[in-house]
């Protein structure tokens, strides 16, 4: 038996997609936001793994009752565990590149 959750194909997408709006805000200048940049993806990456290890492999099944392997379970507990905290960085650097962005762009008038 196999489980799709659309959910994190799309979850999965959003992350992709704010990626690579963070890597053509920055246009490549910043360590700080291809740090993020890269952070993002793996968040993308996770999520993609979430969705495709239950939707792909089968469950082992007897007697009506659906006993996932323990590589599959250890694989998708660890994308779990892993993503928020690179979601939270991600966001933290990111938000560092705007604070810094947006300082560089200040117009003093004398």
């Amino acid at each position: 038996m196999t489980i799709v959750r659309f959910d994190l194909l799309l979850f999965s997408a959003c992350f992709a997609l704010l990626a690579a709006a963070l890597f053509l805000m920055t246009r490549h200048r910043s360590k700080i936001a291809l740090t993020a940049f890269s952070l993002l993806a793996a968040c993308a990456i996770a999520k993609l793994v979430q969705f495709v290890i239950p939707a792909v492999i089968p469950m082992p099944c007897t007697e009506g009752i659906c006993n996932p392997t323990e590589p599959y379970l250890s694989i998708v507990s660890y994308a779990y565990r892993i993503e928020p905290y690179m979601l939270l960085a991600a966001s933290i650097l990111a938000l560092i590149t705007a604070v810094r962005s947006n300082r560089k762009c200040t117009v003093h008038a004398a």
